[in-house]
């Protein structure tokens, strides 16, 4: 390629990219440092020449950041002729890949590239290889959070950062709410429980369906995650009496053997219940969100009621 270069650049030649797309400098990494120490730069960073005179920098900036940190001198480069929107394409798909941006950082990139270039969603999304749902989430961030009061705008920005505690998916969810206050309670209570999008969802349903304090709906979704795991093994507990007791029948050729054989097919319905999720009133042929919520029904004696439909419990 006749305007591509590869050679040794000094960093004091170098400059910063036209839009900074890291809000703030973040720390070198770590390993990233080690990495270098011990077997030297893997890949070398892109710069474009810089009129008057030095480069700028296109990719890689952690490696820069590295290679300062450690007092080097120069740094293995490529240099390309490259124009401004080719410039931040390349700089864009290189920090995705890296995922070195917050979902906030790439969402002021891309209204930054929309705006400046004039480009579609469909355009912007086949530069950076993504889909055009991934750059509309992140778009949303930026429109969503512009309504939001500056204190509560700023926590939701911190827990977007990398290994925060909100993604795009919980901020649609939260983006139901209309009160600032509830969005601040909710992502606060996301962000301390650890809550997965799902639980975000029912969180959220809670508070602004039921009216329910956010407080006692915190509370009620931990509840839901500690019966779904309970349905899961009681889920688990059933599957395996039905498979054993499946073994034994086989054995036996008689009327009682094909009465058990259509208990089995009973069965089914109840695990197929257990598996949603949900429990299965043996007395009222109905599923219920918890047995003793519905028709009080205590999970032991519907263990015994299954237990004597298997033909293993007390008759």
């Amino acid at each position: 390629m006749a305007n591509l270069e590869v050679k040794d650049v000094p960093l004091s030649e170098i400059k910063t990219f036209f839009y900074n797309m890291r809000e703030e400098t973040k720390n070198a990494d770590p390993e990233l440092l080690n990495s270098i120490k011990e077997h030297g730069l893997m890949q070398r960073i892109l710069l474009r020449p810089n009129k008057p005179s030095g480069y700028q920098l296109i990719a890689g900036s952690r490696r820069l950041d590295a290679f300062r940190k450690l007092g080097r001198k120069e740094i293995p480069s490529i240099i390309r002729q490259i124009d401004d929107r080719t410039a931040f394409e390349l700089a864009l798909s290189e920090n995705i890949q890296r995922r070195s941006l917050s979902d906030m950082e790439e969402a002021k990139a891309f209204r930054e590239y929309l705006d400046k270039y004039h480009a579609s969603v469909r355009v912007l999304a086949d530069k950076i290889g993504k889909g055009t749902h991934y750059v509309v989430q992140r778009l949303f961030l930026i429109d969503w959070t512009r309504e939001l009061p500056a204190n509560v705008r700023e926590e939701i920005k911190e827990d977007l950062s990398p290994g925060g505690a909100l993604t795009t998916g919980h901020v649609e969810k939260l983006s139901q709410l209309r009160e600032p206050e509830k969005v601040q309670e909710v992502a606060r209570a996301v962000r301390e429980e650890r809550f997965t999008q799902e639980q975000t969802s029912q969180l959220v349903n809670l508070v602004k369906d039921r009216n329910m304090p956010v407080e006692h709906a915190r509370q009620a979704v931990k509840i839901f995650e500690k019966s779904d795991e309970i349905a899961a093994q009681v889920a688990e507990d059933f599957r395996n009496a039905v498979l054993n007791s499946a073994r034994e029948v086989k054995e036996i050729e008689s009327s009682e053997a094909r009465k058990l054989m259509e208990n089995y097919m009973y069965l089914g319905t109840l695990i197929k219940a257990l598996e949603r999720g949900k429990i299965f009133c043996l007395d009222h042929k109905a599923e219920n969100m918890l047995v003793w919520k519905g028709c009080k029904t205590p999970i032991t004696e519907t263990h015994e009621k299954l237990g004597r439909k298997l033909g293993r419990g007390k008759r």
